[in-house]
């Protein structure tokens, strides 16, 4: 019996020192990652671009990464847990649950790469929230993610009509309209919002109230109508997206104060 207790004890050593062993090889994947949203959380979306690859940032600009970030609650990072994490070659592998500062949990899957001996994120995936078929085809969103994806919207128009460049806003709507209009036809649209020197950017921090039940029509398009309260006014919306993997993506746009 005693013997038979030692053995137990040493297996459980070896499996323990296993962990320990698994842990201080990824730590490197771990901490980059950490970093990236840590910076992320910050606003300094700058110094959180040190932390991606060369093909990563080659393939997706600041205001792409922005838009993903902002519609997949990220933006709100407070911790993660990473409930595996595996290194192949030059490759390492994490997926665990994002925390964000309003209590949600975000399922994400990291891909990392090691580029001149340091590790840097190549890719960042998001289980797609809401009710999926056995197709994969996306259905309604969950609310949150639905308040998040307007407030995301209207904060680039903002951006858009204070900068008075349409550039930005333009290359993150859906491709169908896209190939309807163009910048140019765009900041003429918002003429007299920049001419009237209205600025929607006080809208960040207040969460849009939805008048009527989202709706996702069988032409595929997501359809949002609501306000923004505040003390002065109110912002009211209406907002149409098509999927385009890995989010929605801007089709059509409203916006009235009163």
């Amino acid at each position: 019996m005693k013997k038979l207790l030692v053995i137990v004890l040493v297996v459980f050593g070896i499996m323990g020192a296993g962990v320990v062993v698994v842990f201080q090889l990824t730590a490197g994947i771990v901490d980059t990652t950490d970093h990236f949203f840590t910076a992320v959380r910050t606003g300094d979306l700058d110094q959180a671009a040190a932390f991606l690859s060369a093909e990563f940032k080659a393939s997706t600009s600041q205001a792409e990464l922005e838009t993903f970030l902002a519609h997949s609650s990220l933006l709100r990072y407070r911790s993660a847990t990473w409930d595996s994490r595996s290194i192949e070659n030059d490759k390492g592998y994490l997926e665990g649950t994002i925390e964000t500062d309003g209590g949600g949990k975000v399922p994400v899957t990291v891909t990392l790469v090691k580029e001149a001996g340091t590790w840097r994120i190549h890719s960042i995936a998001k289980e797609t929230a809401g009710l999926v078929s056995q197709g994969g085809e996306t259905e309604l969103p969950r609310e949150e993610e639905l308040r998040n994806l307007a407030t995301a919207t209207l904060l680039d128009l903002a951006h858009a009509i204070n900068s008075q460049n349409f550039e930005d806003f333009y290359h993150k709507v859906a491709k169908l309209w896209q190939a309807q209009t163009n910048v140019g036809e765009l900041h003429e649209a918002f003429r007299s919002f920049m001419d009237q020197h209205i600025d929607l950017t006080g809208l960040h921090g207040l969460e849009p109230v939805f008048s009527m039940e989202p709706q996702l029509g069988e032409d595929g398009v997501l359809r949002l109508e609501g306000y923004f309260p505040s003390q002065t006014s109110v912002t009211i919306f209406g907002l149409g997206y098509v999927y385009e993997h890995p989010q929605w993506k801007l089709l059509e746009i409203s916006i009235e104060l009163g």
